[in-house]
């Protein structure tokens, strides 16, 4: 994506010697980025590491987009406890399926750290359901969703999170949802959030 201001965005190595390229926008336009001046003064100027803000850790928490992904769904889940969480979903054949982190069919876990949040891929040409748990260090069940995508005759679809529900005195945020970008071929988005009451 060219013509992003250089405050908005993070470039790193990806591994292979090729780089990710990061950058903030607007839900409503790919190509609306916050204030230069303003992200300079209360986000860089405030000492916040751009490898923080833009991989939603350390109490930041961003939908994120794949480019060339218009039949994908990200879904960003971000931890905003002290505690070791792990997420689970399960690999789909057919209608939809996780590509990230696992390739393979069959229930997989990933890690969701302390204040980190982990970036979950799913794919598919048509109806989206995929089911997402937390559970906490000692395996209870603290947290469910559902990731949705309805393609609407387009391929890029919309995105939504059902069927939340939590124990243990976690909670789940509002979610965040984006649809995807035929034109400028990014997949559709979604974040959330889990915190602790401490209960």
């Amino acid at each position: 994506m060219n013509g992003v201001p250089s405050e908005a965005q993070w470039v790193t190595p990806g591994g292979g010697g090729t780089w990710v390229k990061y950058w903030i926008a607007g839900q409503d336009s790919w190509e609306a980025y916050p204030d230069s001046d303003l992200m300079q003064q209360h986000v860089w100027g405030n000492g916040v590491a751009r490898s923080d803000f833009f991989q939603s850790c350390n109490g930041w928490g961003f939908a994120t987009s794949y480019w060339e992904g218009k039949h994908n769904v990200v879904l960003t889940i971000c931890n905003q406890t002290p505690n070791v969480l792990t997420v689970g979903y399960e690999v789909i054949d057919g209608s939809g399926a996780f590509l990230r982190p696992s390739l393979l069919p069959g229930v997989s876990t990933a890690p969701l750290p302390p204040y980190g949040s982990n970036t979950l891929l799913a794919t598919s040409g048509m109806y989206l359901d995929a089911p997402i748990w937390v559970k906490d260090q000692s395996g209870n069940l603290i947290a469910e969703l559902v990731v949705n995508r309805d393609p609407n005759g387009f391929e890029a679809g919309d995105v939504w999170i059902s069927n939340q529900a939590t124990s243990g005195g976690y909670s789940l945020s509002s979610p965040i949802c984006n649809s995807g970008d035929i034109i400028d071929k990014c997949s559709g988005a979604a974040q959330i959030t889990i915190f602790w009451s401490g209960s």
